[in-house]
């Protein structure tokens, strides 16, 4: 019985240690790249960020696993309706879809 409890034990550990080596990566990932989207995207808002008109924002969230990302897009007053110019205004990281690990806004 110990037997299959060290076995659970160490199968429980490797797991928490990907998921914190994924997490991790993820994020040096997204902060470093301020135009990359997550690697594995399970849900995001329904918005259209092409569908802008110049001077406009929109907040935009996407979902992966175990964490969630919320960008702030900005179509520039530069853009015209062959050249789209969408910025990237600001971003946020949220672990577990609530506690805000890290965020920037330029």
């Amino acid at each position: 019985m110990k037997k299959v409890f060290k076995i659970i034990r160490i199968i429980l550990i490797v797991i928490i240690g990907i998921f914190a080596l994924f997490i991790t990566e993820e994020s040096i990932r997204l902060k470093i790249n301020d135009s990359s989207k997550p690697l594995i995207v399970l849900d995001r808002t329904k918005y259209c960020i092409s569908c802008l008109e110049p001077g406009e924002e929109i907040d935009f969230e996407y979902f992966s696993l175990g964490y969630k990302i919320k960008v702030k897009y900005y179509m520039s007053e530069d853009s015209s309706d062959d050249n789209k110019m969408v910025k990237v205004m600001g971003k946020e990281f949220y672990l577990f879809y609530g506690i805000r690990l890290w965020s920037w806004v330029s």
